[in-house]
């Protein structure tokens, strides 16, 4: 008797509450507007514009400028900013190639964060492609996942813990296309320490006795495998091409 009512887990009050349902049924801002990852990792989330006002978050990796809870602009919630398009599978080459970058180097932030310890979220506006896509690459370079799986398992989570109208995780045809090709071009030359998937090791020749599976090194291989993104990214620009 005489205690306060538990907040429910996103913290909103009443208010902000009600306008969390409404927002359910109308669109994508739906609260709190994340999704778990516990097979990526237990301290990775993928959400929405709202979702890092709503949620306990160490570190958050915005690629859209976050809202606070009463719907304001404030980019003191994030931690790291990395800024791109979604065009819903339209981009440009030279959007393409600005993805593809800001992919990579999020999913780097992403494992410096967990290999850290720390509960981090990536955001975008929906939590469907962009945030999606970094969360991805992230398994299949530093977690060895195929990337076909990584993506499936994604939208699954996204069903599973949200809600919303015009609700298609990882629908972005170009985007899906990068993280699939991610697997024969792992190493991607993105900071001082490359992840090498299992699955894209070149023969041993004592050069690489340094590579320990996933989450192992090769520096001295880092850049035969970085050209080869080069051809990587052509492939993708021409399939984007014919979903026109």
């Amino acid at each position: 008797a005489g205690q306060r009512p538990r907040r429910a887990r996103s913290g909103a009050t009443p208010r902000v509450a009600a306008m969390g349902s409404f927002f359910g049924m109308v669109g994508n801002d739906d609260v709190p507007g994340f999704a778990s990852l516990p097979r990526f990792s237990p301290n990775l989330f993928v959400g929405n514009r709202y979702s890092a006002a709503f949620g306990d978050f160490e570190v958050v990796i915005s690629t859209v400028t976050p809202l606070d809870k009463d719907g304001a602009s404030c980019e003191a919630l994030s931690t790291h900013t990395l800024l791109f398009e979604d065009n819903h599978g339209k981009e440009a080459a030279s959007e393409l190639e600005i993805a593809r970058s800001r992919i990579i180097e999020g999913a780097h932030l992403v494992d410096a964060a967990i290999r850290a310890g720390k509960r981090t979220l990536v955001h975008c506006e929906w939590g469907q492609n962009r945030s999606g896509s970094i969360c991805c690459a992230y398994a299949v370079l530093y977690q060895g996942w195929d990337p076909q799986e990584a993506i499936e398992y994604l939208q699954a989570q996204n069903r599973a813990d949200r809600s919303y109208i015009g609700q298609t995780p990882m629908s972005n045809k170009c985007f899906n296309e990068l993280i699939l090709q991610l697997r024969p071009h792992a190493v991607t030359g993105c900071g001082d320490e490359a992840p090498v998937d299992a699955e894209a090791r070149p023969p041993d020749d004592g050069a690489a006795s340094s590579i320990r599976g996933p989450r192992g090194r090769a520096s001295d291989l880092r850049r035969q495998w970085a050209l080869r993104g080069v051809r990587a990214l052509a492939v993708v620009d021409a399939a984007c091409m014919q979903w026109r």
